[in-house]
C-alpha cells in the first residue's frame, strides 16, 4: 500500500430489517450515527406486500441467472407464478432469488411448472426402507404432491 492519505468520495447505502427510527427511539442506535447516515430514506415495501410485482421480478431473475450461467432463460408457468403469489416470502426478494437459481439449475425444462416449484423443506430419508413415497407437502396452504424414491 501507499503510505500517503488518499482522498475518496463515498456514499453508504444501508438496508435493514428494522425501523431506524424505532430503534432511536428505544436507545439501540446512536443519535449521531443515525443523523450521519440518514441523508435519504427509501422505504421499500416487503415482498409479500407488492405480489403484483412478482412476475416481472421472476421474469427479471431468470434472465440473470441465464445471464449469468451462460444459457437461456426459463420461463414459469402462469400457475407456478400464482402459487408463488401465495407464498408469503419472509426471506423477501433474498428468498425469491435463491428459488429462481435453484430452480434455473435443477430443472431440466425450458418452463418451470407447479410441481417444480417446491417448498423449502429437507426430507431426512435415514431410516427409511427403499421404495416409492408420495409425499404431500402444504406449502402456505396449498397441496404439493411429489413422489421421493428412496434407494
Amino acid at each position: 500500500g501507499n503510505p500517503k492519505p488518499m482522498t475518496a468520495n463515498t456514499r453508504i447505502i444501508g438496508a435493514s430489517s428494522h425501523e431506524p427510527d424505532k430503534l432511536l427511539t428505544e436507545g439501540k442506535l446512536r443519535e449521531d450515527f443515525y443523523y450521519r447516515l440518514n441523508v435519504v430514506t427509501i422505504h421499500l415495501p416487503s415482498l409479500r406486500d407488492r405480489i403484483e410485482d412478482l412476475p416481472i421480478l421472476i421474469e427479471t431473475l431468470a434472465t440473470e441467472q441465464a445471464q449469468l450461467l451462460g444459457g437461456d432463460p426459463v420461463r414459469f408457468s402462469e400457475a407456478a407464478i400464482a402459487l408463488m403469489q401465495a407464498y408469503s416470502w419472509a426471506g423477501n426478494i433474498r428468498e425469491l432469488r435463491n428459488l429462481v437459481e435453484r430452480l434455473y439449475i435443477l430443472s431440466p425444462n425450458v418452463e418451470i411448472d407447479i410441481h417444480e416449484v417446491k417448498p423449502h423443506h429437507t426430507i431426512d430419508v435415514a431410516g427409511l426402507p427403499r421404495g416409492l413415497y408420495v409425499v404431500e407437502v402444504v406449502w402456505d396452504g396449498h397441496r404439493v404432491r411429489e413422489k421421493l424414491i428412496v434407494q
